[in-house]
């Protein structure tokens, strides 16, 4: 049976427990050594430690993720590109022409104006024209 002994280490490290402890008293002090333990032990042991495991949570969001999102979706509703790649370049051109930083490098008072511009000048103005 192959063993994955990092999933082990992973959840005592997120638990703050010492392995060697952990498997000492699991094994109610035979051994110390995950590699002492049987197969079935080792199943058992893996058990109990994900139910230990404390539940993972989403990731924060960074500050301005939600303009950045709304960025993109006026620039694919004026086809600036075909797919998210070729949008980002346009959009990642734009900024950098305009406003010397890209995308991800502009805070979110940056950002609300940007998206105001958007909304106000550049979505009307593509849209007249169609």
């Amino acid at each position: 049976m192959m063993r994955h002994y990092a999933q082990f280490y992973a959840i005592c490290r997120a638990l703050g427990m010492d392995k060697e402890e952990v498997v000492y008293s699991f094994t109610q002090g035979r051994t110390q050594s995950l590699s002492a333990i049987t197969d079935g032990e080792w199943k058992e042991l893996m058990m109990k430690m994900r139910q230990l495991q404390p539940p993972k949570t989403p990731d924060q969001k960074l500050p301005g993720d939600r303009q950045r999102k709304k960025l993109i979706a006026l620039a694919a509703k004026m086809n600036w590109g075909t797919d998210m790649l070729s949008i980002l370049d346009a959009l990642n051109s734009f900024l950098q022409i305009n406003y010397n930083k890209q995308l991800n490098g502009l805070n979110t008072s940056e950002l609300n104006r940007i998206v105001a511009v958007f909304e106000n000048k550049l979505l009307p103005d593509y849209l007249s024209k169609i």
